[in-house]
């Protein structure tokens, strides 16, 4: 399964992300304190008024909230469902205050490609594989802006952190290919960490799988709290 971080219309505002100083530690501030604030911002995070009972996550609040304590922000997860959603715990992880433009003179390619495409204006971006989007990656390329270049040069540090906590954590314990974690997505954007995909997964023990998966999270999570955090 290829990568595909979803359209900005699915995603938090930049409002609603955790940012950078709230996931700071408070002068003073052990980090068992700082867990248990990041707990309780994660359960409320993960609690919304506007939510349905059967939309909440909680086997993966605690993952969210160590990741937090550790200065990892986060943009979007679930615990894995049966019924709907992937059948596998996920994460999206991505630094905090994306630049809202990618390219210099994006405003121009973005106008030169929905007339090219015959598409609204707003519609066009540079996320996604069609190829409007892939085109539009393209011919900006090579002219990023100095903010967005920042913003992946930020992305890259905590794909390769995230990269060293999985492999420090099986150097002690083995998974299976259908439960271990995995990074999924480029290193220097929005990236996921992942336990398992559909491609496969047997169908009639699927339940069973989800919830192996969520357990090979959780270890996952207990590894981070007792070796950073205590």
């Amino acid at each position: 399964m290829s990568f595909e971080k979803p359209n900005p219309e699915q995603m938090p505002t930049q409002e609603e992300m955790p940012q950078p100083e709230e996931l700071q530690k408070s002068p003073g501030e052990d980090m068992k304190s700082k867990y248990a604030k990041m707990l309780k911002m994660a359960s409320e995070f993960n609690n919304p008024e506007n939510k349905e009972k059967d939309e909440k996550d909680p086997k993966i609040i605690d993952t969210v909230a160590a990741l937090w304590t550790l200065e990892v922000a986060t943009s979007q997860s679930c615990e894995g469902h049966l019924e709907h959603g992937r059948p596998y715990p996920w994460v999206m992880i991505e630094a905090s205050n994306e630049p809202k433009q990618r390219f210099n003179d994006e405003s121009n390619l973005k106008t030169e490609i929905a007339k090219r495409y015959n598409m609204p204006l707003d519609e066009i971006n540079w996320r996604g594989d069609s190829k409007p989007a892939q085109e539009l990656r393209n011919l900006g390329a090579a002219n990023e802006t100095e903010e967005y270049k920042k913003w992946r040069g930020e992305n890259k540090k905590l794909y390769d952190k995230m990269a060293g906590w999985l492999n420090d954590s099986y150097k002690t314990r083995e998974a299976s290919a259908d439960v271990k974690l995995r990074l999924d997505g480029p290193g220097d954007s929005a990236f996921e960490i992942r336990a398992g995909e559909e491609s496969s997964d047997d169908q009639q023990n699927l339940e069973e799988l989800i919830s192996k998966r969520q357990e090979e999270m959780n270890a996952f999570t207990q590894f981070l709290k007792e070796k950073y955090i205590g």
